[in-house]
């Protein structure tokens, strides 16, 4: 991505994808991020969305239900309130 874009886009970009070569693509999304570009990452994994950089929507047919810090992803919201919905909906 030579062209330092002000936006990255990434629909599940670790789907499929090793752990190693799943930690290369989000270092290489930190560095964007660090470096001024706004990086947003489509995913169902939460073990992903737990080591996102600032913050994590939570959509539901194209409605925001959900605004969060990624460290506020504990044991309690995951299983109650709009995480747990999104599970039971086969989201996530």
């Amino acid at each position: 991505i030579v062209a330092k874009p002000e936006l990255l886009l990434a629909d599940e970009p670790t789907g499929n994808l090793d752990p190693s070569l799943s930690a290369e693509i989000m270092a290489l999304f930190a560095a964007f991020a660090d470096a001024g570009t706004t990086v947003v990452v489509a995913s169902h994994d939460l073990n992903l969305v737990q080591r996102m950089q600032k913050r994590v929507l939570v959509l539901d047919k194209g409605a925001l239900i959900d605004d969060f810090r990624p460290r506020q992803l504990s044991a309690p919201r995951a299983e109650s309130g709009n995480v747990r919905s999104l599970d039971e909906k086969g989201l996530i």
